[in-house]
């Protein structure tokens, strides 16, 4: 052992009350003060030395609650939540959906708590809770998951309110309705909607279900599909549905493609200075990028303009839009599936008539065919209750002039693909 691992080992013991985040900040002054220059900077990060079970316990206990839901016909259910936010609890839909009363107990105190998002395709609700405040729990990055972590799962199993057990991550695993994540750490009636921890006490996934018939094949659906919801809840909306007609004044009171011929170009505009610089640094990177894909420097930074403007007017990140029309069209204008669809975003000539003018033909002006498929987009979303990866399936069942299930394969890759590229156009900026 190092040198300043004894003094680790030191602190821990000399002090055994004290935080393990106050023990490595005290290491970090004393490596500084001490000059070990040649030690590793790993000996001193948070991920050099894992939390003792009980300090994850600590430190993500307070962030679960237990949640009953009583039905019309007195049947109660009991299962456990994980709070997002001061106000926000993240649940398994199976726990309370239907439910006429959910009451959430934190620190031994009921309180009436009300859905506001429903997912049922990922089995995921989230709850709002009234007159309580909450501690959220913190996060781990969806990056960070790896199979055969040690990970801890706290819930309320069998009313047993606030149980802590240990397991690993037995895999990675890709369902009908998105990815999940395997673990050992055991899961029974009422741990549904608790939290599976890392070994720094982070959130990675909700308990969800177990195979009965089997031994440790317990699973969680990832914690970035809960805080996604909770970030489409605070999304605001420029458009929240696509109209379900074909009526010209609907969609002109909309503002789809009013206004919008051929040499029609819409730019953002800007109310202060920071926002203006962040956009111009995410148009500089992004248009990099892509220069070798899209040649011709006045055409690609049109395009990325139209790109970013459609893009937050429908309530989406930019990247999610590149990465639609990255697998789509691979940036080609003027792309015609077998089916029909056209443009960037491929979109089908039906919709043409539904939320455009009517004619088809203009599917191959950029701006038009950004918008559209935009809020094409924007609509998956709102009816898939917030579910990118549903959204993602749903539009590509439009694009290929058919619905779509959740075990398409087909329709899995492509959703799969698009939020890998997401992640790769994804710039500090936007």
């Amino acid at each position: 052992m190092t040198l300043l691992g004894y003094l680790y080992v030191l602190v821990l013991r000399v002090v055994p009350d004290l935080a393990v985040e106050s023990a490595r900040r005290m290491l970090r002054r004393m490596q500084a003060v001490s000059g070990l220059v040649g030690l590793s900077a790993a000996m001193v990060s948070p991920l050099a030395y894992a939390l003792e079970p009980r300090d994850v316990f600590a430190k993500a206990a307070p962030s679960v609650v237990v949640i009953t839901a009583q039905a019309q016909s007195d049947k109660v259910a009991r299962g456990s939540g994980v709070a997002l936010s001061s106000d926000v609890v993240a649940t398994n839909c199976h726990v309370v959906y239907g439910a006429s009363r959910i009451q959430v107990a934190v620190d031994q105190r009921d309180y009436e708590a009300d859905i506001i998002i429903v997912a049922r395709e990922r089995d995921i609700c989230l709850l709002r809770v009234r007159s309580a405040a909450l501690r959220p729990v913190a996060i781990a990055s969806p990056r960070s998951i790896r199979t055969g972590d040690r990970v801890y799962s706290i819930g309320s199993p069998r009313g047993l309110e606030l149980t802590i057990s240990e397991g690993l991550v037995s895999g990675l695993r890709m369902m009908e309705h998105g990815e999940v994540i395997q673990t050992s750490a055991p899961i029974s009636p009422g741990s549904s909607g608790g939290g599976l921890f890392n070994v720094d006490g982070e959130l990675i996934g909700l308990t969800t279900f177990f195979l009965k018939d089997s031994q440790n094949l317990n699973f969680a659906v990832p914690a970035s599909a809960a805080t996604n919801l909770l970030a489409e809840a605070a999304r605001p909306r420029a458009l929240t549905a696509v109209p379900a007609t074909n009526d010209p004044a609907v969609s002109d009171a909309l503002g789809l493609t009013k206004g919008m011929g051929p040499s029609t170009a819409l730019k953002p505009v800007f109310a202060d200075f920071e926002r203006n610089l962040a956009y111009i640094r995410w148009l500089g990177a992004t248009s990099a990028r892509l220069k070798a894909r899209y040649p011709g420097n006045a055409a690609r930074l049109e395009f990325l303009e139209a790109t970013w403007y459609e893009s937050i007017r429908a309530g989406l990140e930019p990247a999610l839009v590149l990465g639609v029309i990255d697998h789509m069209s691979t940036f080609r204008k003027y792309a015609i599936s077998a089916t029909g669809a056209r443009g960037y975003m491929q979109v089908a000539p039906r919709w043409a008539k539904t939320i455009g003018d009517g004619d088809a033909g203009h599917l191959f002006h950029m701006q038009i065919n950004l918008r559209l498929g935009c809020v094409i987009l924007r609509h998956y979303l709102d009816i898939s209750q917030g579910d990118l990866f549903y959204a993602l399936v749903r539009y590509y069942g439009h694009a290929q002039g058919r619905d779509v299930r959740l075990s398409d394969r087909k329709a899995i890759d492509f959703a799969m693909s698009v939020l890998r590229a997401r992640a790769d156009w994804s710039t500090p900026e936007g």
